[in-house]
């Protein structure tokens, strides 16, 4: 199913499916939350989408089932020291992992990951989806993504953009689109996408494809230039930045996302009151205007069987780029 097509399927039935979880008698298992939650996010802490969509998830889950929610920033591998800190933990629902789309991309990046991204987690629930956007150094040639796509195509080697690593989706939804244009770019990664970003600044690199939230600060002093988004519809915090779809690629749909994953074998009950909560707290107006203020992210709770189909389709979809790309694992 395609990225769009489902993220449409899932928003139509939310509230049916929040309201059935909310309700199902199986959610009074007794006992359950009676102590701290621990949210893994393995991410360093500060200023990337991850973490602060992860503290805003735990604030969620902690007003709706009244324990606190510790945050535990474990960052490494490419999301993997903390995503294998999670698959091995008890199934107990008293640890969680706000994932990214690492946990899928790793198995076709690392000849040992440390775990398996459909048998080791028990899906909870998409949490939000932010499309690509692609901002530029001013020093770069063109005032439109048409203008510098021509010139990339001109001028094979000479757009440098930085990634938050090998095969990071930062690294993958730049490079569909130089695919996409014809444009032969050189690809520089770092430990982080803020590296990445103060790079640009510094006049190092030419090119970084993080979130709105990212660069908008950025764009707003004219350090960065924004000149395209990779959704099918501009963004409201980005209303001037055309969509790649409109500009130079038709149909061009590609999105950072995260979610809730538990251990595999966490009891069903526990996950739907995981997801109730975390779908609950989305859709009221605190939780709503809390992801506003991040700027394009688009909170999306789902149910966990939505969420583990959207895990498999984006596992063989981004394992077919990974291969045609040539990455190899490490």
């Amino acid at each position: 199913m395609e990225r769009r097509q489902f993220l449409k399927k899932t928003g139509a039935g939310l509230a049916a499916s929040v309201a059935a979880a909310a309700t199902h008698p199986v959610l009074a298992q007794a006992g359950y939350p009676n102590k701290p939650i621990k949210l893994i996010i393995p991410w360093p802490a500060g200023g990337n989408t991850p973490d602060l969509i992860g503290r805003i998830a735990a604030q969620g889950i902690s007003e709706q089932l009244n324990v606190p929610v510790i945050v535990d920033n474990k960052p490494g591998a490419n999301g993997n020291i903390g995503s294998e800190f999670v698959a091995k933990s008890a199934p107990d629902g008293y640890t969680l992992l706000l994932n990214t789309s690492a946990l899928i991309l790793s198995p076709a990046l690392y000849a040992n990951p440390g775990y398996d991204p459909i048998r080791d987690f028990a899906p909870v629930t998409l949490v939000y989806t932010t499309p690509a956007v692609y901002a530029f150094a001013p020093s770069v040639p063109g005032d439109t993504i048409q203008e510098v796509m021509e010139y990339g195509r001109k001028n094979p080697g000479k757009i440098a953009y930085g990634s938050g690593g090998n095969g990071n989706i930062t690294h993958l939804a730049a490079q569909l689109l130089f695919d996409r244009c014809g444009v032969k770019a050189l690809h520089v990664p770092y430990k982080s996408g803020n590296q990445a970003i103060n790079d640009i600044i510094a006049g190092q690199i030419h090119a970084y494809t993080g979130t709105a939230a990212q660069m908008i600060p950025f764009m707003k002093d004219k350090r960065i230039k924004v000149l395209g988004v990779a959704s099918m519809k501009r963004l409201p915090s980005l209303p001037d930045v055309p969509t790649i779809h409109e500009s130079v690629a038709p149909n061009f749909d590609v999105g950072f996302w995260g979610g809730l994953v538990a251990p595999a074998k966490t009891p069903p009950a526990v996950v739907s009151r995981l997801q109730s909560a975390l779908g609950n707290y989305f859709g009221s107006a605190a939780g709503r205007a809390r992801l506003d203020a991040q700027g394009g992210i688009i909170p999306i709770p789902t149910s966990s069987e939505e969420y583990g189909a959207y895990l498999k389709s984006e596992l063989a979809r981004w394992s077919g780029v990974i291969r045609q790309a040539g990455i190899k694992p490490e």
